[in-house]
């Protein structure tokens, strides 16, 4: 074994294997991260260039003093050991964090370079041990590796490349099979257990004669490993990036934890899915990273109905319908109250339909319907392969400024993508939040949508729903009351305190004439320049978001 194997060769697999493990941590760390900080443009970018800024910094000062260490592949096995001792502690720093945020937000807030400045100093100090020390393998690794000048530049390079191979594997593995098999902490535990192996395997090969060395290596692994905690799910799934406002103290934070029951949590490929129940009347919440997405709340319900009700109530004759983003299913409750043939469901995240299942009794066990498909697909690549057409198409992704995964389907790209699949006489609704915007924001939105439908409205569920159609929608006034006359649809309008057609017509707001009045000059929101990602997340954290609706009133009136 040792003849093949040759030192080259086996400090080549540690460093590989080392690279993976980094990515592993870098992969897990920001899932990890996310839940406290948030998926905007701004935190995302704000973990990576603190991970980025470790290594670098750990590369220079070690660097500088690898020409004096006496025993590298000692030196390796140390930094290898110490990665993976503190890759188990980030545990337990993660678990502290929510509290952390809490009284840096009710401190800073207010400035947004303030405290975007001390997100980073947070991600920075976090991180700045393990990647400093993941930094500085390489400066090591290519003193061992590296051993004749004339073949500096290669053995420099073969190093580097089987680091970079090992990161790509690991980066892969994290995202693609760790995190979705083993959660978020076992995945990190999975990184440290790479370090520590690495660390004992190049020791023995080197057959470096300090036995105590290894043996404080393993005691302090297995120490760390027995005492790490779980994570903390309760605490860091309950959207502090979003809600931090909510709480006016860390004893409020503290009380609203013990009386919650987590009834679901899962990691999976797209994020953290859990269920949560709240007070004495059972409130249950749909958490995505945290971020309420759905709901049985008075304040969730009317939009989760409406949504559905408000364009089945108004088309003539519905036949098929597009629902994307599944939520609570609330909106696909509400659609399959309707004599419609079809009703396709697109789903990006399997999590999420299986979180269903606590919502069944809301939304009278809507997935068991034999019209409904469900369709788990990314609503843009879905509408991009398909050449299917339906009479109502309804989008109610989250936030616009989820970076990314939700951004994406709040600009004019996306907008005429949904145009193309509409019957000549459907309807698109789409959801827009009337929180934690500005009204700058609101008509960025509107013009964005305008540009792509001949006829837009907009009403009112507490949140605001665009129709957007390619010609005047006509109200029968007749066929609204016969709809009310439906059992399940009057409980579910009068559980919203909609009990006539007259009270459903007084959620109408604004007619075409006005919502292009309204848009007029505002900029348009498009994938090469989406402004919204960048504009929301400063409005939502320091608190100039507008009453929206209050806004449109003044407009209209």
């Amino acid at each position: 074994m040792i003849k093949i194997l040759n030192y080259r060769k086996i400090i080549l697999l540690g460093f590989a294997l080392s690279g993976a493990a980094a990515l592993i941590y870098e992969v897990a760390w920001t899932r990890s991260l996310q839940l406290v900080l948030g998926t905007t443009v701004y935190a995302v970018s704000t973990m990576l260039t603190a991970f980025m800024a470790g290594l670098a910094i750990g590369a220079w000062v070690i660097g500088r003093y690898a020409d004096r260490i006496k025993n590298l592949p000692l030196a390796f096995c140390l930094i290898e050991a110490g990665i993976g001792i503190y890759g188990v502690l980030m545990i337990f720093i993660f678990n502290a964090l929510p509290y952390l945020f809490l009284n840096i937000y009710h401190t800073f807030h207010v400035s947004f370079s303030a405290f975007g400045f001390l997100q980073f100093l947070v991600c920075f100090g976090v991180m700045l041990i393990p990647t400093m020390l993941m930094g500085g393998t390489f400066p090591i690794v290519s003193k061992i590796y590296a051993k004749e000048m004339e073949k500096l530049g290669r053995d420099i390079g073969t190093a580097y490349s089987a680091d970079t191979l090992g990161a790509v594997l690991g980066s892969f593995a994290a995202g693609f099979a760790l995190i979705p098999l083993i959660g978020l902490r076992n995945t990190i535990m999975f990184a440290a257990l790479i370090n520590i192996f690495v660390s004992i395997f190049v020791f023995t090969f080197f057959r470096i004669k300090r036995k105590l060395v290894i043996a404080s290596i393993v005691l302090l692994f297995a120490l760390s490993t027995l005492t790490v905690p779980g994570y903390d799910e309760k605490a860091l799934n309950l959207g502090l990036y979003q809600r931090a406002s909510s709480f006016e103290s860390e004893e409020d934070f503290r009380n609203v934890i013990e009386n919650m029951k987590l009834l679901y949590c899962e990691d999976g490929l797209y994020g953290t899915v859990s269920v949560t129940e709240h007070g004495s009347d059972g409130l249950r919440c749909l958490r995505i990273n945290g971020k309420p997405d759905a709901s049985t709340s008075i304040y969730d319900m009317p939009t989760q109905l409406l949504l559905g009700y408000v364009p089945l109530f108004l088309h003539d004759q519905p036949e098929s319908v597009l629902n994307i983003g599944l939520g609570g299913g609330f909106t696909l409750g509400a659609i399959s109250n309707f004599e419609v043939k079809k009703i396709d469901v697109v789903e990006i995240d399997e999590l999420v339909i299986e979180a269903e299942k606590y919502f069944s009794d809301y939304n009278g066990n809507v997935l068991e319907d034999e019209r409904v498909n469900v369709i788990v697909a990314d609503a843009r690549n879905y509408l991009f392969l398909s050449d299917e057409k339906y009479d109502v198409i309804i989008s109610e992704p989250s936030d616009p400024w989820i970076s990314g995964a939700c951004s994406n389907l709040f600009t004019k790209e996306f907008f005429e993508l949904v145009r193309e699949h509409l019957n000549e006489d459907g309807i698109f609704v789409q959801w827009i939040p009337a929180y934690g915007i500005s009204f700058s924001d609101f008509r960025i939105l509107l013009n964005t949508f305008v540009q792509e439908y001949n006829y837009t409205t907009f009403w009112t569920s507490g949140d605001i729903l665009f129709l957007g159609s390619e010609s005047p929608i006509e109200v029968d006034d007749t066929r609204l009351d016969n709809f009310f006359s439906n059992v399940e649809i009057f409980r579910d309008m009068e559980g919203i305190g909609i009990e006539n057609a007259d009270a459903f017509l007084s959620r109408f707001i604004m007619n075409d004439y006005n919502a292009r009045r309204l848009a007029q000059g505002a900029s348009i929101n498009t994938d090469d320049k989406p402004i919204l990602e960048f504009s929301i997340p400063i409005s939502m954290l320091t608190g100039v978001s507008e009453d929206i609706i209050q806004k449109i009133v003044q407009y209209t009136g």
